[in-house]
């Protein structure tokens, strides 16, 4: 698959999560997936309004999308990107992604016990996010 294809994937793979599937009350969704040699793992967070982002568990997306996303997208001098930000908009069904090269970059987009909500708002999809 080339890359369009890749992030198609993802999105709607996203899209039918039982999480977000089962609450219709949800109007974005944001995911961060860090992808390296040695760990990989994702964390979601759905949003209503201006409430406070929720933390969504993802079941069903699977992990060898975003390596086979990774291995498509090599970055400058052939390097991986170490993180993937996808963010979604329900109405309009648009996706977004970012990617995020280099260790100290990445750091900031890894959750651990003292960021859980400071992440989920620096996640929060916004407009601008989903202009064409």
């Amino acid at each position: 698959m080339d890359q369009a294809e890749i992030v198609n994937s993802i999105v709607g793979s996203l899209l039918e999560e039982p999480a977000l599937v089962d609450d219709p009350g949800w109007d974005s969704f944001a995911l961060v997936a860090s992808v390296t040699p040695d760990v990989a793992g994702m964390s979601g967070y759905r949003y209503t309004g201006n409430d406070a982002g929720q933390p969504t568990p993802v079941r069903n997306t699977s992990l060898s999308l975003f390596r086979e996303l990774q291995a498509a997208t090599l970055g400058p001098n052939d390097q991986p990107w170490n993180v993937c930000i996808v963010k979604i908009e329900r109405d309009t069904a648009r996706g977004t992604v970012n990617f995020v090269y280099g260790d100290e970059e990445a750091a900031i987009w890894r959750i651990n016990p003292a960021n859980p909500r400071q992440l989920a708002e620096n996640l929060r999809p916004q407009p601008a996010d989903f202009i064409a």
